[in-house]
């Protein structure tokens, strides 16, 4: 059973880019990187550390903040 915690780094699948942020996800777990200034969003893609990253990619996210409401678990974290 995964169970997240502040400050676990984690390979995370990228289910979506918006301008806004970035929605990943880990064992179906919800996690939203809010948009900042250490990526850039580019028409559905985002590049960050010199690396283009899209949908269905696998990057390395830091969770900083956890909520579990209605028995899920919901999650924001940033890019590592």
């Amino acid at each position: 059973i995964f169970t997240p915690t502040i400050g676990l780094q984690t390979m995370c699948n990228i289910d979506m880019i918006h301008i806004n942020g970035i929605f990943v996800s880990k064992y179906n777990i919800k996690i939203l990187i809010v948009s900042d200034e250490s990526y850039t969003y580019n028409n559905n893609t985002f590049i960050y550390k010199d690396t283009i990253y899209s949908k269905n990619d696998q990057i390395n996210v830091e969770l900083t903040n956890i909520r579990f409401e209605k028995n899920i678990y919901t999650c924001i974290g940033k890019l590592v």
